[in-house]
């Protein structure tokens, strides 16, 4: 099962629904824990770094960089989020 941040990098909003997720989130140690979660591979091995990239969702991608993804980590396959 995907995470609402998963679910969100991929939304063809330009990132709405990636900034919404963690809006949601009271405080700056939520957001990182929120991060962090979504630097942890779901389904497939893609974090929602990868899934975002891989969606062509440059907002999401922004969002996401932008709260601390890691964009250094590789998925099961071997590829970075922006292979």
């Amino acid at each position: 099962q995907l995470s609402r941040l998963h679910v969100a990098a991929c939304a063809d909003d330009d990132g709405v629904a990636v900034r919404s997720v963690l809006a949601e989130a009271a405080t700056a140690e939520v957001r990182a824990a929120l991060v962090a979660l979504a630097s942890e591979e779901e389904d497939g091995g893609g974090t929602a770094l990868h899934l975002a990239a891989a969606c062509g969702n440059a907002g999401a991608v922004t969002e996401l960089m932008r709260a601390g993804a890691d964009a250094t980590k590789v998925n099961s396959r071997g590829w970075y989020p922006m292979d």
